[in-house]
């Protein structure tokens, strides 16, 4: 259903059942509470999944089958979704979108807001000089100093504690800075067949360059990415300037319940 759901999709999302099993874990995808739509012969016309934490839910994928799309079915299962969302006493849901994908207008027309824009951004490490004060550290020593250095900031569903905890491997790596001259940061990052994964970074701005140059060393110049980086992100600038550049850009959008009609 989900390869059917994404045919043609603007990236590849093809998922073996090894990637499903990932992201159905790591995101903690609800099952229960996700919807599919079929005809009256039981033919597959769509599906949603929904993510849930706590009070809060996220959209973690949504999509219609080719020969059914444009016929009002989307419309159909995103207020099917939110209606099992809701009555599951959730208080918001939330997704990305790329900003080209039209499915945006039916997440609008169903009461989701823009809330800002992310970048999903790789390239190859060139601009980044290594610093003292850098080092090696357990993964989880890493993502804790990220969590202290985010001070509380709503980060999008994909760069949680949550999810960057659970998608610590054995390979995974963690990396701090800190220099004399109150420069900090730490960054998590895991290498996979298409190259290195920043899984997440946070820190002071002259952070940046010392924590890539470390990734770069580590893992021979491959390509580097980093999913859903927000766009007024403080380190946002700093990536693009290491060499990293804007591959898509993604809307996320809220929806609060108490500020959405009924369905």
């Amino acid at each position: 259903m989900w390869s059917l759901a994404y045919t043609d999709y603007f990236a590849n999302l093809e998922f073996d059942e090894r990637r499903m099993a990932s992201h159905l874990a790591l995101h903690d995808i609800d099952l229960a509470r996700s919807i599919v739509i079929e005809s009256d012969d039981r033919e597959f016309i769509g599906l949603s999944l929904l993510g849930v934490r706590g009070a809060r839910g996220w959209v973690g994928g949504f999509g219609i089958e080719p020969k059914h799309r444009k016929q009002g079915y989307s419309q159909i299962l995103i207020r099917s979704q939110l209606a099992v969302a809701r009555g599951a006493g959730l208080g918001s849901v939330q997704l990305e979108v790329l900003m080209q994908n039209w499915v945006s207008k039916t997440y609008e027309r169903a009461g989701f807001n823009h809330h800002r824009q992310l970048f999903v951004i790789k390239g190859r490490i060139e601009n980044a000089d290594r610093a003292s004060g850098t080092e090696l550290v357990s993964p989880r020593v890493a993502l804790q100093q990220i969590q202290q250095l985010r001070c509380g900031q709503v980060w999008p569903w994909q760069r949680e504690f949550a999810t960057v905890s659970q998608s610590l491997t054995a390979t995974s790596v963690g990396i701090t800075v800190s220099t004399p001259d109150g420069t900090t940061g730490a960054l998590v990052c895991d290498r996979d067949e298409n190259g290195v994964r920043i899984l997440d970074i946070a820190g002071s701005s002259g952070s940046v360059g010392a924590l890539l140059a470390v990734v770069r060393d580590l893992f021979d110049d491959r390509e580097t990415m980093l999913v859903n980086e927000p766009a007024d992100s403080d380190l946002h600038p700093y990536l693009l300037g290491a060499g990293l550049k804007p591959i898509w850009i993604q809307r996320e959008m809220v929806l609060h319940f108490d500020l959405a009609p009924e369905y």
